[in-house]
């Protein structure tokens, strides 16, 4: 069972979902509703999770947090991407044998995604 986390809070809760499904290929939902969407990211050892900047028991809207995700093929996450209209941020330096680019998804919340070497 994974308890730890990262809580994204994001004003349009579809669009996001869609992003982070789509572009950054993550698997599907282990739960959706009106005001979140989980994703259990079992081989980071985490979940994600999208939470409705309007949902009616938070005291105030989001703002931005940021959190890594490791991927096989930056450059194919690159250009899946750009196709989406992201930039990444290349001032990021490497260490070791691992890569690390940053973007911000569609609504300004910034993440970074990270390739090392087997």
């Amino acid at each position: 069972r994974i308890e730890n986390g990262v809580w994204i809070r994001v004003a349009d809760l579809d669009a996001a979902s869609r992003f982070y499904r789509e572009v950054l290929q993550l698997p599907p939902p282990v739960m959706e509703c009106q005001d979140c969407c989980v994703f259990l990211l079992e081989e980071q050892g985490f979940k994600l999770v999208l939470e409705h900047s309007g949902a009616e028991y938070l005291e105030h809207a989001g703002t931005a947090n940021s959190w890594i995700v490791s991927c096989p093929d930056i450059d194919g996450v690159e250009k899946r991407l750009s196709k989406f209209g992201i930039e990444l941020f290349r001032n990021m330096n490497s260490f070791g044998d691992c890569r690390y680019h940053r973007a911000c998804d569609p609504e300004g919340n910034p993440f970074i995604i990270c390739e090392c070497a087997e």
